[in-house]
């Protein structure tokens, strides 16, 4: 296994490509779209978990939570650009320095996480310890990752498989659902 130092890969790949092939700007999957208005509503404080270029902020704008934006890369030129398109959305960003895997918020502080596409990239190592983070802090997890039998095609992105079943396993997965190469999950205490 190589070296896989994810601020420094996360940051050097930011400014080798920008936003593209990291995320794409306004591009939601009628999914995420639907989980998200399905689980948040107005005035709901959220946590956005490896919200990269802010791609979700349209959907944010019509729901109108309150958004606490994370991401390991320094993605806040492209933030504010999309800060400016929508003033009106409230939204703080943070860039996760320098434990990446602990929140430092109080218990059940948001109403739903989101995060989608992060978990496949975070180490065996520390994603059981990623999750037990953020379903403190969360009522509400909603995430996806791809399909494990793909891993090897992304393996430049460095790309984890991991048992979500078995790591969703102490909480109550409410919802499920496979399209194409991904996988999504809505998960609770």
């Amino acid at each position: 296994m190589s070296l896989y130092k994810e601020k420094e890969y996360w940051n050097n790949r930011l400014k080798k490509y920008g936003a593209v092939n990291t995320s794409k700007v306004g591009c939601i999957n009628p999914i995420e779209r639907r989980l998200i208005e399905k689980y948040v509503c107005i005035g709901n404080v959220i946590l956005d978990y490896g919200a990269g270029d802010g791609r979700l902020f349209s959907l944010y704008n019509e729901i109108k939570p309150y958004v606490q934006g994370v991401d390991i890369a320094d993605f806040t030129e492209l933030i504010n650009k999309e800060k400016q398109r929508f003033p009106d959305l409230r939204y703080d960003h943070y860039i996760l320095n320098p434990d990446l895997y602990s929140c430092q918020y109080p218990d059940d502080n948001f109403k739903a996480c989101i995060s989608f596409a992060v978990f496949m990239h975070i180490r065996p190592e520390n994603i059981e310890r990623l999750i037990t983070e953020i379903m403190r802090i969360s009522e509400v997890l909603i995430c996806s990752s791809y399909n494990g039998e793909l891993l090897a095609e992304y393996d430049e992105q460095h790309c984890f498989l991991h048992n979500y079943e078995k790591l969703f396993k102490p909480y109550e997965i409410i919802e499920t659902e496979k399209i194409g190469t991904g996988q999504f999950w809505v998960v609770k205490k």
